[in-house]
């Protein structure tokens, strides 16, 4: 395996305790979350601010690392490229669908960081907007992972 290999097999095993944490969040912790902020006890405000951690995290994860080793791995270089050009090529290999709502998660996440200024009620709603999106994005990383014809060209022995 060459270096470019390396880094991506390592990225997909970092990508596994988050990815199973927000699954457990996402198994356990619906009601605590999607709950009205006035309506949640200090328990429930726990586990909501960890689904944002772990949301955050692993949104990051998968945009910032895991898509740009993906990417330097089928081409064989390391040239770094704008988000939205780095979805479009690995659309192009069949890796990713939906490049939109890829950017869209991407806003998402951004918004949610930056979530002291919203009112109660866009927080509400941006709440119920993550919880559809980790339930999406585990799904598709755990499609990526297994897909077995991704694997093979991303593994291919040089």
């Amino acid at each position: 395996m060459n270096t470019r290999q390396v880094r991506l097999g390592e990225t997909l095993e970092a990508i596994a305790g988050p990815l199973d944490r927000l699954g457990r969040s996402l198994r356990e912790d619906g009601d605590a979350i999607l709950k009205a902020d006035e309506d949640k006890s200090g328990h429930d405000l726990l586990a909501t601010d960890a689904f944002l951690q772990r949301f955050q995290q692993l949104t990051d994860l998968t945009l910032r690392k895991l898509f740009p080793r993906l990417l330097g791995a089928l081409e064989g270089s390391d040239m770094r490229h704008p988000l939205g050009a780095m979805l479009d090529r690995l659309d192009g290999y069949e890796i990713l669908a939906d490049v939109p709502w890829w950017l869209a998660l991407n806003d998402l996440r951004n918004r949610l960081i930056h979530e002291d200024a919203m009112s109660v009620d866009e927080r509400a709603e941006e709440m119920a907007r993550a919880w559809q999106s980790a339930l999406r994005l585990r799904d598709e990383l755990i499609r990526i992972k297994e897909d077995r014809d991704v694997v093979g060209r991303l593994f291919r022995h040089d």
